[in-house]
């Protein structure tokens, strides 16, 4: 241990060469050198996870950074690193020695140290969003970046304590997926866990067999299972789980399929409400409701036994299943066109599909104007939506692509790419190939439907109507919905409740 003070240091300088003044003085700071060897929790703990994942052994290795957090004689929390060099790590990896400058540390003040130090912030608070969005499930990126230990405690006067222990902070996930008996996690290409507002999004840059996945200890709790396999979607809930920190799970799971469900994940709100949204708008035909089959699917004229564009929806005329021109025949209260029984969305009615809200800044207006998506679409970052033609190599189709949240799209991806975030004249071009990976990714897709006007389609393939759930505030008989042509974009629009417009529902995420 070793202290200094910088103006003796200067003075020191003065002296030897003979030459200082005293306004050369001017800085008091006080620095203080310490040097500690720091250990990792127990031997039987390791950094280094092994492929059985029947135990674990925590070390340290070269190149790697511990952050040392302390407070300083102002209160503040102050964060330094150390990169670890081979000198440094001792007994097998298990200790290390580190030697840190504190600038004016404050006497007996709190410490934090935090391997590895990309789980710092800045002021000392964990960086817990690390795990929840950067992870892909292998164990090498685990190992190196996520496998979270900290000691927490007060300097020793002003330097640090003595052989701190770091210990783990998270427990250790290893999954395995299963469908009908068969294995398929090497085909999964999203695994999000969530456990109440903790939500880990782990997409994998590879094939894997399993999928290693670090979280924060749970006592006891429901642990709800997405799992995306391409545009497919699966769950499954785990009830009355403990995960304890340091220890290694593994956990083989055989989820249900989500039936009419597309695999992204859309925040909706500021909230962090997330939303997957249905394969197709929705269509009543021949007596019952369904999903198109395709995200693009529309019928481009009436038929009697066929709609696919409706009257605001309300409980006097049935879900808006008629060619009234009267607004007063709309009046009343809504009823969501998700609580009926969805043929191909589940068959059972309230099952959770729902339409989204459509004032100022609820769900269709911040999902396409305030959505911090997290995805970077042709090098733009946050990307939300673009203005495109699908299919171009066959039928094309325009409409609007939504992004969904943590994607990552080159430009090789699609033809053409218009604007991001912005309207174009249906600027983004994909073949067939392309919107199939698009969607793969959990890409949506909004087709320009046109909208109906008694009985006549008007404007298919050249405007898109959407309803939202929520009435227009400022008059009766109107209600508020998403419009889209090309280089037009608007997300709370309003209608009179008799104009026949599509529906797109989506489902929260639990």
């Amino acid at each position: 241990m070793k202290f200094f003070s910088m103006a003796v240091c200067f003075v020191a300088m003065a002296t030897m060469i003979g030459c200082a003044k005293d306004n050369e003085l001017a800085n008091n700071d006080k620095v203080v050198i310490s040097t500690v060897t720091v250990g990792l929790e127990s031997a039987d703990a390791s950094k280094l996870l092994d492929n059985s994942g029947a135990n674990l052994t925590r070390v340290f290795s070269v190149g790697e950074k511990i952050a040392m957090v302390y407070e300083n004689q102002s209160s503040e929390l102050v964060k330094a690193e150390v990169t670890l060099a081979a000198g440094d790590i001792t007994n097998a990896g298990k200790t290390a020695t580190i030697t840190v400058a504190m600038t004016n540390p404050k006497t007996n003040g709190t410490v934090k140290l935090i391997y590895p130090a990309s789980m710092a912030n800045n002021d000392g608070t964990v960086n817990w969003d690390a795990l929840y969005n950067n992870q892909n499930g292998t164990l090498g990126t685990l190992s190196s970046n996520f496998d979270f230990s900290m000691f927490e405690g007060t300097l020793d006067g002003t330097i640090l304590p003595a052989d701190p222990v770091m210990a783990s902070q998270v427990a250790i996930c290893k999954f395995t997926v299963k469908d009908a008996g068969t294995p398929f996690t090497s085909s999964v290409t999203k695994l999000t866990v969530k456990n109440g507002s903790d939500i880990y999004s782990v997409t994998p840059n590879t094939s894997l067999d399993a999928i290693w996945v670090a979280v924060k200890p749970v006592t006891s709790g429901d642990i709800k299972l997405y799992v995306a396999r391409g545009k497919a979607l699966y769950t499954k809930t785990v009830t009355g789980k403990t995960l304890a920190a340091n220890t290694p799970y593994a956990i083989g799971l055989t989820p249900t399929l989500v039936p009419g469900a597309v695999s992204g994940f859309f925040r909706v709100n500021n909230t962090g409400k997330l939303v997957y949204f249905s394969q197709g708008n929705l269509r009543y035909e021949s007596g019952a409701w369904s999903f198109f089959p395709n995200q693009y699917d529309h019928y481009s004229t009436y038929s009697a036994d066929a709609w696919d564009k409706f009257g605001w929806s309300t409980a006097a005329t049935t879900y808006g299943m008629n060619t009234s021109q009267n607004k007063d025949d709309y009046s009343g209260n809504f009823v969501d066109w998700g609580t009926n029984a969805i043929s191909n969305g589940g068959n059972t009615a309230n099952s959770g599909w729902r339409t989204l809200t459509g004032q100022s800044s609820d769900e269709w207006d911040y999902l396409f104007v305030y959505r911090k998506s997290g995805s970077t679409v042709n090098g733009t970052t946050n990307a939300r939506y673009t203005h495109a033609t699908i299919n171009t190599d066959g039928t094309g189709v325009n409409g609007i692509i939504l992004f969904p949240d943590g994607v990552t799209i080159a430009n090789s991806e699609a033809t053409t790419w218009g604007t991001i975030n912005g309207t174009s004249s249906w600027g983004t071009r994909c073949t067939t190939a392309q919107w199939a990976a698009l969607e793969a990714k959990g890409c949506v897709f909004l087709p320009a439907a046109g909208v109906r006007n008694g009985s006549a389609v008007n404007n298919a393939s050249t405007k898109g109507y959407y309803w939202s759930s929520s009435p227009f505030v400022s008059g009766d008989n109107y209600a508020n919905f998403l419009y889209f042509t090309s280089g037009v974009l608007t997300t709370w629009g309003n209608s009179s409740r008799d104009k026949g417009c599509s529906v797109r529902l989506v489902r929260q995420v639990e």
